[in-house]
Parts: C-alpha cells; sequence; structure tokens
C-alpha cells in the first residue's frame, strides 16, 4: 500500500466521519494522531542518530537536545581511540555523583554518564576535552501539521487504520458525541497494542542481563 496524501487521507476519513464542513478539525486531528503513535512508541521508521559536537569550551558539561528528539534510545561519546554508550543517570542521581559541576575547578575526565533534564543533555564528568562528539540516537517527533497538501502522511503506507481511528475518536470528542469517541478510543488502542507488539518483536535482539557499573 501506497503512502497516502494528506487530501487522500481526508477523504478516507470522511468515508467514515461523513461530514465534509469539518477539513480544519480533521486535519487537525491527523497530526494530534500521529503525534500520539509517536508518543505511545519508538517506530523503527523514524529512528535517527543525530551528532553534536556542542562542547566548544572548556568546563562545559551539556548542550541542546536535538528540536526533533522524541524518544531517546541511546547517548554515545565518540573519540578516535575509545567510543562507547553513556549510561543514563536521572536527575537526581546526576546530582548524587557531580554535585558541582560548574565548580571552576571541578574534575574532568571522559564523560561516562548522561542525564537529559530540562531539553539539554548533562554530561558526567565534566568533559576534559572538547574534541569528543556525542551521537544521540533517537525516534524524531515531527511537529509539522498535515495539510491537504501534504504530500505523505505517516503511518497510512501499514496502518491507516489505526490512524483513521486515533483521528475519529478525536473528531467525535470534539463533537462531544462520547459514545462514538469511546468505540473508536477502543478500536484504537486495541489495534495500537497489536502494533507495538509487532514492532517490539522485529526489532528485539536476543535477551541480555545489562550491567551497568555506576
Amino acid at each position: 500500500m501506497s503512502t497516502m496524501s494528506g487530501s487522500d487521507f481526508r477523504d478516507y476519513i470522511v468515508r467514515t466521519f461523513k461530514r465534509t464542513d469539518k477539513d480544519t478539525e480533521i486535519y487537525e486531528a491527523i497530526t494530534d494522531a500521529l503525534m500520539d503513535m509517536r508518543l505511545k512508541f519508538q517506530f523503527d521508521d523514524f529512528k535517527v542518530e543525530t551528532y553534536s559536537a556542542a562542547i566548544d569550551a572548556a568546563g562545559e558539561y551539556k548542550f541542546d537536545a536535538p528540536t526533533n528528539l522524541g524518544h531517546i534510545i541511546s547517548v554515545r561519546v565518540l573519540d578516535d581511540d575509545d567510543s562507547y554508550p553513556l549510561v543514563k543517570l536521572s536527575k537526581s542521581q546526576f546530582d548524587e555523583f557531580y554535585p558541582n559541576p560548574n565548580y571552576s575547578s571541578v574534575d574532568t575526565d571522559k564523560p561516562r554518564h548522561y542525564c537529559y533534564f530540562g531539553g539539554q543533555f548533562l554530561l558526567g564528568p565534566v568533559p576534559d576535552l572538547t574534541s569528543y562528539q556525542y551521537e544521540i540516537s533517537h525516534a524524531k517527533e515531527d511537529e509539522t501539521a498535515v495539510t491537504s497538501g501534504t504530500s505523505a502522511v505517516d503511518f497510512t503506507d501499514r496502518y491507516r487504520e489505526a490512524v483513521k481511528e486515533g483521528v475519529l475518536e478525536r473528531l467525535y470528542a470534539s463533537l462531544g458525541d462520547w459514545e462514538e469517541a469511546s468505540l473508536w478510543n477502543s478500536l484504537y488502542e486495541a489495534r495500537m497494542a497489536a502494533i507495538i507488539k509487532k514492532e517490539k518483536e522485529n526489532s528485539q535482539g536476543p535477551t541480555q542481563v545489562a550491567y551497568n557499573d555506576l
């Protein structure tokens, strides 16, 4: 099945929704449903690697996240001699390990941990070199609104029924028809559970016990 355009998918929705006077609401509901699908799962089709060399001054230990950051999969420090994934910490753990990273005489070293906080990645220890590069593997979020001129609506090549159900749930809720909204929500959630199960089975490797030496 080919990916559907914005106008084609609107027509697909209207065949069930019947209303032809709600185009603005339909396109808004499509945009919101797609965002919800991405929030529920890190689909392989939208996984990317983003590279940052944002630590450009001695003593800096944080850099801004990519603007399209969705689910974070991993963060790696890249170096010609030794590259490896960083261990994720919560903010409270990070503060415990690195209580004063802004101290002018703080000990520096090659980072081993990262924390995502306030739209930034925090690194610990404070990097001892500015030459390190950081690779962020993540699912991307596309905040571009779907319109009639959209050439390709995400997920419609494989999961158009799920998108339709998510859209109809929102449309009927906007009309105050809670019975119809509840029906489409049930269909949407059940289909998403099946989709997520399949996506996990396709992407998961052998089960291993991970050991993080904090």
